[in-house]
C-alpha cells in the first residue's frame, strides 16, 4: 500500500454512540459504532465510491493490531461517508485505541493510501468518541470556514465567547464587519409594517414604534413613534418630562399641556431677525442688537407670495443676549413661549421640524388630516435614533425598527433588547400558555411528548418510555398550536437547549388511552411504556413523584393530544 502517493485529507464530521438494538432495554451494548468522516483529495471534496481499510491499534505509533482489520466499500457524497465498524474486539474497556485508515479512490483503481496520523478512540460501555485528527486543515474548534473554503475563519469565537463575522477580533458579543451592507432584515410580505406594540395591562393599544407600510401611521417606509388613542407622547430625562406631543399635535417643551403647535417654556436659542416697518409710527425698531415695535404693537414677520424670511445672525426673543441662532426666554409663568402652526388641511401639509446634517435628516412633526393617517412621527431616514442623558447613550432605535435599552446593538431578531434589570407592575403574555425552559433532548423528541431526566447526560432530557417514571421532567411545549408563554434558560451553559419543556401551565400532551384505560377530565397523568406518551395514573402510590399534571380534555381510546395542566409532583 502507498502511504504518500496521493494527497488525501480526512476530518471527523461528528461523533456517534455505540449501536444498540431497538427495545433492548437492559441488554449490554456491543462494540459496533458508526464512523462518519469527510474525505478530500487535493483540497476538494471527493464524490463517488471508494474502498476503505480500517485497522485498530493499541498505540499511536507501532504497537499491535487489536481485533480483526476491516475492508469495505462506501459511497462518498460531497466528501462525506458513513460506515459501521465492528473490529470484534471484546476488550473495549476504556483503554485508548487508535484507528488507522487506508483509502483507494476511485474504487478498484491503484493502490491504497494510508491517512496519518492514527486517530485516538476512547471506548466506554456506552459510547465511542472519535477525536479530531490534529492534521485536519480548517477545523480548530473555534472558527468556521466558508463552504467553498474562501474565506477562512468566516465565523470566529474568541476566549470570551464573543462571536466575530468577518473579524478575528470581535469587540462585542456579536461583531459583524464587511465592506458593504453588514446586516439585512426584511419582512416576509411586501409592504408590511414592522412595529413595536406597547399596551396597558388590560391589553388596549397605547403606542407603537415602527417602520410604516401602506396605510399605517404615516408615509410608507418611514420610522414612526405614534399613539394609537387620544394620549400624548412624552420625552423624559432625569426622571422628568422634558417634551410632550399631545393628541392634537401640540408640542410642549418644558410644559406638560401645550396649547400651541410648539410651546416652549425656558430658553431657546435661534438666529437674528431683521424686519423694517412701512411707516415711522408703525413697524419695529432694530437698534444694534435689539428688535422692538415703536408703539408696542404686535410684531409681524411676513413674506408675500410664499417668499422666504432669512435670518443670518442670532435672534433673541425675550432676551438681550441671544447665544445661538434662536434664543427664546420668558419670565411669565403663563406665557406661551413658542408656537409652530400649519392651518392647512389640504394636500400633504403638516407641521414639521427638520434637523438636517451631512449624515441625514431628522424630522419631528405631525401630518395634517388628509395626508394618510393623522398622527405624530419621528423620522430618521439614514441612521439610528439615539436617546442620550448625562452624556451617555441610554436608548437606541435602529433604522430597521429594533430598540435597544442599555445597549446600542440590540439583538438581531428582537424588537426590544434590554441590557439590565426590568421592573414592572405586571406582565401580560398573550402569545403562549406555559412556563418552559430550554433543554437538550434526544433526536426522537417532538412537541407534546413527555420527557424525563437523562442520567447519562447531565442537564439533558430523554423521551420518557417507562410507566410511573419518577425522573419525569415535563412536556415539550408547542403541540396543538399552543406556544410557550415564557421561556427561560442561560445561553452557552448547561442550562440551555433547543426544546422548550413546559414545567407548569397548560400544554397539549401526547397520551395513550389504551395503556391504562380511558382518560377523563381531572385524571392525574403519568408516564407510560409508549415513548413520549402519558397515561392515566391509577396507582396513587406509584404516582407520587411521577405525576405530570391533570387532564383538561378527555381521551376515550387510542393515542391523541390531551390538554394538560402541568403540575409536576
Amino acid at each position: 500500500m502507498d502511504r504518500h502517493a496521493r494527497s488525501f485529507s480526512l476530518f471527523i464530521a461528528m461523533t456517534l454512540a455505540l449501536c444498540v438494538a431497538n427495545g433492548a432495554r437492559g441488554q449490554m451494548v456491543d462494540d459496533t459504532f458508526t464512523y462518519q468522516g469527510q474525505l478530500k483529495l487535493e483540497g476538494q471534496n471527493v464524490n463517488g465510491d471508494a474502498q476503505f481499510a480500517f485497522y485498530l491499534w493499541d498505540a499511536e505509533t507501532g504497537g499491535n493490531v487489536v481485533g480483526t482489520p476491516l475492508a469495505m466499500e462506501a459511497a462518498i457524497v460531497d466528501g462525506v461517508f458513513t460506515v459501521d465498524l465492528d473490529f470484534d474486539a471484546p476488550d473495549f474497556n476504556g483503554d485508548i485505541r487508535w484507528l488507522e485508515i487506508a483509502v483507494r479512490y476511485p474504487s478498484g483503481v491503484g493502490s491504497y493510501t494510508f491517512l496519518t496520523p492514527r486517530q485516538a478512540l476512547r471506548a466506554t460501555p456506552y459510547a465511542v468518541t472519535a477525536l479530531q485528527a490534529q492534521s485536519v486543515a480548517g477545523l480548530d474548534g473555534h472558527s468556521l470556514d466558508a463552504a467553498d473554503g474562501t474565506p477562512t475563519d468566516a465565523l470566529f469565537v474568541d476566549n470570551a465567547g464573543e462571536v466575530g463575522i468577518g473579524t478575528l477580533n470581535p469587540l462585542a458579543p456579536l461583531d459583524i464587519r464587511n465592506d458593504w451592507a453588514t446586516l439585512r432584515l426584511q419582512a416576509e410580505t411586501a409592504g408590511a409594517s414592522t412595529f413595536i406594540d406597547m399596551r396597558r395591562s388590560d391589553g388596549s393599544v397605547r403606542g407603537i414604534v415602527g417602520v410604516d407600510g401602506p396605510g399605517f401611521s404615516g408615509p410608507k417606509d418611514q420610522l414612526s413613534i405614534a399613539t394609537w388613542t387620544s394620549h400624548p407622547i412624552g420625552f423624559f430625562t432625569g426622571a422628568a418630562q422634558r417634551m410632550v406631543i399631545d393628541n392634537t399635535g401640540n408640542v410642549g417643551i418644558g410644559v406638560t399641556t401645550p396649547s400651541r403647535k410648539l410651546q416652549v417654556v425656558g430658553t431657546a436659542r435661534v438666529g437674528v431677525l431683521e424686519v423694517g416697518g412701512n411707516f415711522p409710527t408703525q413697524g419695529m425698531l432694530i437698534d444694534q442688537d435689539h428688535i422692538d415695535t415703536i408703539q408696542g404693537d404686535p410684531l409681524f414677520l411676513q413674506a408675500q407670495s410664499f417668499g422666504d424670511v432669512i435670518v443670518s445672525r442670532n435672534l433673541g426673543v425675550g432676551t438681550t443676549s441671544p447665544g445661538v441662532r434662536l434664543d427664546v426666554e420668558s419670565s411669565e409663568s403663563s406665557a406661551t413661549t413658542a408656537v409652530i402652526r400649519n392651518t392647512s388641511s389640504s394636500g400633504n401639509g403638516g407641521a414639521w421640524l427638520d434637523c438636517i446634517s451631512d449624515s441625514g435628516t431628522l424630522e419631528i412633526g405631525i401630518n395634517n388630516s388628509t395626508h394618510l393617517d393623522p398622527g405624530t412621527s419621528v423620522l430618521n431616514a439614514t441612521a439610528d435614533l439615539k436617546f442620550i442623558t448625562g452624556g451617555a447613550e441610554r436608548m437606541r432605535i435602529k433604522n430597521d425598527g429594533r430598540v435597544g435599552i442599555g445597549t446600542s446593538v440590540p439583538e438581531v431578531g428582537a424588537k426590544l433588547d434590554v441590557e439590565g434589570v426590568i421592573r414592572c407592575e405586571a406582565v401580560i403574555l398573550d402569545g403562549g400558555a406555559d412556563l418552559s425552559e430550554g433543554f437538550c433532548v434526544d433526536e426522537t423528541a417532538r412537541p407534546g411528548m413527555v420527557v424525563a431526566i437523562d442520567p447519562s447526560r447531565p442537564g439533558a432530557l430523554r423521551t420518557a418510555n417507562t410507566p410511573y417514571d419518577v425522573r419525569v421532567a415535563g412536556v415539550i411545549s408547542g403541540a396543538g398550536g399552543v406556544k410557550p408563554g415564557l421561556r427561560m434558560g442561560q445561553a452557552d451553559t448547561i442550562a440551555d437547549g433547543d426544546h422548550p419543556v413546559a414545567l407548569t401551565g397548560r400544554v397539549f400532551c401526547w397520551c395513550d388511552a389504551d395503556a391504562n384505560g380511558p382518560i377523563e377530565v381531572g385524571d392525574m397523568l403519568t408516564t407510560s411504556a409508549t415513548a413520549g406518551h402519558a397515561m392515566r395514573a391509577s396507582d396513587r402510590d406509584r404516582a407520587f413523584g411521577a405525576t405530570i399534571g391533570k387532564a383538561m380534555t378527555p381521551l376515550e381510546r387510542g393515542r391523541g393530544l390531551v390538554l394538560v395542566l402541568v403540575n409536576l409532583h
